[in-house]
């Protein structure tokens, strides 16, 4: 079946300007995350560039027809620097004019300027390095949804090795054959190249959803004033420690006399306090521990691993650290300083793995929900009573409430 090469070119044109376009519009959708506005561009500079090898012929200079390569590669460029934003790592701007540079300068000196040949694998050369370290961005990228991260590999990964084959097939190329755009085989790398850039493309829109939308949800699950995890995000996690076993702690944690603070100096400076709260329990609690908020002037923080002596020389750290950094917070509006201080429950349990004994009948992950849910409401209950002797006995202190396994 024969097929016109310069039309074929037109059509990887047209689907190169379409994507870009579809990228942009999922930039303009998605919180204009730079990746995309970036893929989108280089996208549209590979379309341009196509466009300009095939009319170079009506060009009025010679010089002028190789600005449509340089154009090329700034698209690969842009490309590269959008997968160096997905790893989170910024760009300097010699990225961007390195290879187009590098091409405008080369081909005025020999041999390139006088041997089509040698300026072809200049071009394929410059276009298998700039995708290479693409592809590499995304092999040193911490990607957190697997079968995502394998996709953009495998298209970066394709990628290269087409501009490979192709640089191989231009060096192999006998010198004195006279090569163009407009053929068959040239065609064919170019569908090959532009259909892997498009898959590229919808793959990295669906990386940025996924991304918007754990942002999302982890946001739903953070307390605003405190930066801890809500009640929601505390009890999510927190089932998910139990259910695993081992040596739990928990400690219940509540502000003492927070509704006298507002009224007295007002909820500004009850809210300092609370953010303050929050702070220390962030920096001084333990590695593994998760804090969270549940409400009003009710914390929570869960230790796995720990014991009840370390339970208890946690609870004794963060409430003698909140009460000396109280005096320190720096009020407005004329309020001075005062004392602010926090009454502590412990609980501590041994418990078994979750699903012990029934990991031959399926019901592994039931079972892991429905115990680690009721280890969590156990120690809750032993907790919230061990704090409330703890402001029955005057608060500011820590009490333990030793619960049997």
């Amino acid at each position: 079946m024969e097929f016109d090469p310069w039309t074929l070119w037109v059509i990887i044109g047209l689907v190169g300007l379409f994507s870009a376009g579809a990228t942009f519009f999922a930039w303009a959708l998605g919180g204009r995350e730079p990746c995309l506005a970036q893929w989108g561009f280089g996208t549209l500079a590979l379309a341009v560039g196509i466009a300009g090898l095939l009319l170079r012929d009506f060009l009025p200079s010679p010089y002028f027809g190789l600005l449509p390569n340089a154009v090329l590669l700034a698209g690969y460029s842009l490309q590269w620097v959008a997968l160096r934003s997905v790893a989170g790592r910024r760009s300097q701007p010699w990225r961007l004019i390195a290879a187009p540079a590098a091409w405008c300068v080369l081909v005025m000196v020999p041999p390139f300027a006088g041997s089509m040949h040698d300026r072809l694998v200049l071009f394929a050369a410059l276009v298998a390095a700039l995708t290479f370290a693409a592809a590499r961005e995304i092999w040193r990228a911490s990607i957190p949804e697997p079968a995502l991260r394998r996709g953009l590999l495998a298209m970066s990964g394709s990628l290269v090795v087409l501009n490979l084959v192709r640089l191989v097939a231009v060096l192999l190329t006998p010198r004195e054959q006279v090569l163009t755009i407009v053929s068959a085989d040239a065609a064919i790398y170019g569908v090959i190249g532009m259909g892997l850039i498009v898959l590229a493309s919808f793959l990295l829109v669906l990386l940025v959803r996924e991304q918007t939308m754990r942002e999302l949800r982890e946001e739903a699950a953070r307390d605003e004033l405190t930066g801890l995890a809500n009640r929601r995000g505390f009890l999510a996690r927190a089932r998910a420690i139990c259910a695993q076993g081992g040596a739990l702690a928990l400690l219940m944690l509540d502000l003492d006399h927070l509704k006298a603070i507002n009224d007295r100096h007002g909820h500004a400076a009850g809210d300092r306090v609370l953010a303050l709260f929050g702070e220390i329990l962030r920096q001084s609690g333990p590695a593994g521990a998760v804090a969270g908020r549940l409400g009003g002037e009710e914390f929570a923080v869960l230790l796995p691993g720990a014991d009840e002596a370390l339970a208890h020389a946690t609870a004794e750290r963060l409430r003698q650290a909140f009460r000396e950094a109280s005096t320190r917070i720096a009020h407005e509006g004329g309020v001075p300083a005062f004392l602010a201080t926090v009454s502590i429950g412990v609980a501590t349990r041994a418990i078994a793995p979750a699903g012990e004994g029934q990991r031959e009948e399926g019901q592994m992950e039931g079972n892991e929900d429905t115990q680690g849910q009721a280890i969590l409401e156990r120690l809750c209950a032993e907790a919230d009573a061990a704090l409330y002797r703890a402001k029955q006995a005057g608060r500011d202190r820590v009490e333990l409430c030793q619960a049997v396994a």
